[in-house]
């Protein structure tokens, strides 16, 4: 009950905070423009806002994943309602957890709101909601889950400058984790190697959820393939929200 509470408040503050609005918007912005696009291609009308407007939701949701998560808790502390808080029968577990469930609720809404905008918008080209489509969106919630977690958890180890910069660079190095094998199989020596092989098992492969390429030829994916990812991207936040509990307990306010 407390955790929900916890949620359903930082929930609320956020909706009322103008820089997330402002990246929706910034959304919303590209996926119009894209539709000029569009126009001057012949047939290849609906490909190409589909092709522009999936990673303009994708980057709002990281860069609100980063905003939020990094700040989330080290705003609390600076404005000192974090003492009001932890005085009541609120567990530091529950403060954790019930802020990043928080942040997930606002980055659903945010990614609904934006592909809603989008299947709206498409409709006008002749297209619609297909279910290429609406998987690439759901994988673009998964991936975001995931970004939320690391940030909460740095925003425990780190000031929210160096956590969301270090946030980012996961968040492009998750982009080419195979990348990192390659190097960790080819560099000659066996100190970088080792760090080359820590790092392709720690960072997130985020470019398992990319399949907007699909989506914008309309080219399904097997569920099954979309299930695994779900739960990958599950497992992960999980271990990532409970290091960020532990780092929280251990932390001296």
């Amino acid at each position: 009950m407390t955790l929900m509470i916890v949620a359903s408040n930082t929930f609320r503050g956020l909706l009322r905070d103008r820089a997330l609005l402002g990246l929706t918007a910034f959304a919303a912005v590209v996926i119009g423009v894209s539709g000029a696009f569009g126009m001057i291609s012949a047939g290849e009308g609906v490909r190409l806002i589909i092709d522009i407007s999936l990673p303009a939701i994708l980057l709002s949701g990281v860069l609100i994943s980063i905003l939020v998560g990094t700040n989330l808790i080290h705003s609390e502390i600076e404005r000192g309602t974090i003492y009001a808080l932890i005085s009541r029968p609120v567990g530091r577990w529950e403060f954790v957890v019930g802020k990043y469930a928080g942040i997930m609720a606002l980055l659903g809404v945010s990614v609904a709101a934006m592909s809603l905008f989008l299947l709206g918008y498409l409709s006008l080209f002749g297209g619609g909601a297909t279910i290429p489509l609406l998987q690439a969106i759901v994988m673009i919630f998964f991936e975001v889950m995931v970004v939320a977690a690391i940030a909460l958890l740095l925003s425990t180890l780190a000031s929210p400058m160096f956590g969301a910069i270090v946030t980012f660079t996961l968040f492009l190095a998750g982009h080419g984790t195979d990348q990192l094998k390659l190097l960790s199989d080819e560099v000659g020596n066996k100190f970088l190697s080792l760090l080359f092989r820590v790092a392709y098992y720690v960072v997130p492969s985020l470019e398992n959820f990319n399949i907007r390429a699909e989506a914008a030829y309309c080219m399904a994916v097997p569920w099954g393939k979309v299930g695994i990812a779900g739960l990958w991207a599950v497992a992960y936040s999980t271990v990532a929200v409970l290091l960020a509990v532990a780092a929280f307990e251990k932390r001296s306010l």
